[in-house]
């Protein structure tokens, strides 16, 4: 194992800990504009990122391509950028092992094997469907990728997994006037993305909002679709970072177990969750995925740590490690 040899080297160059990080991802994807799809796309990169901690001082390094010849180089920056560092002296430890998760559906056959014929069918049948509803497709990418994680530190953890994605990325205008509209949909499956349906919703939703009415001020209930909550709930994913909170930047710092939002809120962050697109065994550093309550009946229950954020805020690890180090996020 790369990363392995890359935890070995870099202790044996006089990092008191270490961690590495591998990541191989193949991947295909198709621009589509207007009716034509100008580009189809194959590719594929490998990366390594060493973590060197010395004196509580701490270097990160990556390197991209072959990387068996790049290993001596990523641990010989990182090893030098420690020494450079400030001392941190919140830093306590790289993670211990622990046992995975029980997550299901993370790798999709159908992504990992599919053909570049069929993927540009895929695009045809997206350019067929916006043209059936009476929308133009401005700009539509398409992506399907398949990646494999390994990550080793010096504590003993080590683990690897493969998994899957997909996403598209499309703005429609209607026919009928000046109006557009902007969807982005990821998922594991491929199946999941529903590409025609998706497109389908979009177009209308383009071709409907083409001419718009006033709408008198009224006090009522509003129905709001997925991309307008989505967008509500920036602010709460941002409000339950424990790097946020232990910064007090946080508008729910120190507000643990108290009212929130209204009690019909309850919002859950799962990282076991079957094809979900953030679930994996284990979180960017090591610990298990777990679900848990961040908000429940309008009441906070939890903030979303990492280890650095957990141990300074003396909290149980959530799983919220994200793989881009050193912050914390939403899975």
């Amino acid at each position: 194992m790369i990363a392995d040899k890359a935890v070995k080297l870099a202790v044996k160059m006089g990092a008191e800990q270490a961690e590495a990080y591998v990541t191989r991802s193949r991947r295909i994807r198709l621009i589509i504009e207007g009716n034509r799809i100008p580009v189809v796309e194959r590719s594929s990169s490998n990366s390594l990122r060493v973590m060197s901690i010395i004196d509580k001082r701490v270097g990160l390094a990556s390197v991209y391509g072959q990387l068996d010849r790049l290993v001596e180089k990523a641990v010989d920056e990182s090893i030098s950028l420690a020494k450079a560092s400030e001392r941190d002296p919140n830093f306590e430890s790289l993670l211990s092992p622990m046992p995975p998760a029980d997550v299901k559906e993370i790798f999709d056959d159908e992504i990992a094997e599919i053909s570049s014929d069929k993927t540009i069918n895929l695009g045809l049948e997206i350019v067929e469907t916006a043209n059936r509803s009476g929308a133009d497709i401005v700009l539509c990418e398409l992506s399907l990728s398949t990646s494999y994680r390994e990550l080793v530190n010096s504590e003993g953890v080590c683990f690897s997994y493969d998994k899957t994605r997909a996403y598209i990325n499309i703005t429609l205008a209607s026919r009928k006037g000046s109006s557009e509209m902007y969807l982005y949909r990821s998922s594991t499956f491929l199946d999941d993305l529903d590409v025609v349906n998706l497109v389908e919703y979009a177009s209308r939703i383009a071709v409907d909002t083409s001419e718009p009415r006033r709408v008198e001020p009224f006090k009522g209930t509003v129905i709001l679709g997925p991309d307008a909550v989505a967008d509500i709930f920036q602010g709460i994913v941002y409000a339950v970072n424990a790097d946020n909170v232990r910064r007090r930047r946080s508008r729910f710092t120190g507000m643990l177990n108290e009212k929130v939002a209204s009690e019909k809120l309850t919002i859950v962050d799962d990282g076991t969750l079957s094809r979900g697109v953030g679930s994996a065994p284990y979180d960017g550093e090591g610990c298990t995925m777990k679900r848990k309550t961040v908000i429940e009946n309008g009441v906070l229950k939890n903030y979303l740590y990492d280890s650095y954020t957990a141990r300074l805020l003396r909290a149980e690890l959530t799983g919220n490690a994200s793989f881009r180090r050193p912050l914390p996020s939403i899975t």
